[in-house]
């Protein structure tokens, strides 16, 4: 279904995982994520690339690193085409994002991995559902029409009567 106030969603899973190149390692946070994610929260790649949708489509195993996992791992050199292990698979780096230091809730924004949706749900979740879905709206003074409508979409998706309450929370950001 589309909400027109909507400009872009992510569903997104995350969790944490080690990651290993070469005799060095670091545990870190993952996130599974589309390609929309970019635009969704204004980020952009400071070397290499992000994936796309085939990359998606297909489970590719291809890793962006956040800028605190590529210096722990790399320190100076370039990790772009370069493989990491994350537990026991192999991710080849495609790319190295912006940084952004922390969030406002203390979260180191820049020490994370980011991987393709199918890929994290199907090897390093082995689930079938998403936790979370990401959404930007068209404009800042659509949000709350935005929460309304996905509110009611949700509501539909999940069977829920007028008498139940929500199994789910909507939640607008605060930086």
């Amino acid at each position: 279904d589309f909400i027109p106030e909507i400009a872009a969603c992510s569903p997104q899973t995350s969790g944490r995982e080690q990651v290993i190149s070469g005799g060095r390692n670091w545990n870190t946070r993952y996130q599974g994520v589309l390609p929309s994610f970019l635009d969704i929260r204004r980020r952009t790649p400071s070397r290499g690339t992000f994936f796309n949708d085939a990359d998606v489509t297909a489970g590719a195993r291809l890793v962006v690193l956040g800028d605190v996992v590529a210096r722990k791992l790399f320190g100076e050199e370039n990790p772009v085409g370069r493989t990491i292990r994350m537990g026991r698979f192999p991710f080849q780096v495609i790319g190295i994002l912006d940084t952004r230091g922390a969030s406002r809730g203390g979260i180191d924004r820049d020490d994370t991995v980011f991987v393709p949706l199918t890929t994290a749900m199907r090897i390093l979740d082995r689930r079938l559902w998403v936790g979370d879905i990401m959404c930007a709206v068209q404009q800042p003074d659509l949000m709350d029409c935005a929460e309304l409508q996905a509110s009611a979409l949700l509501r539909e998706r999940h069977g829920l009567s007028e008498s139940v309450p929500d199994d789910f929370q909507i939640q607008k950001p605060i930086d």
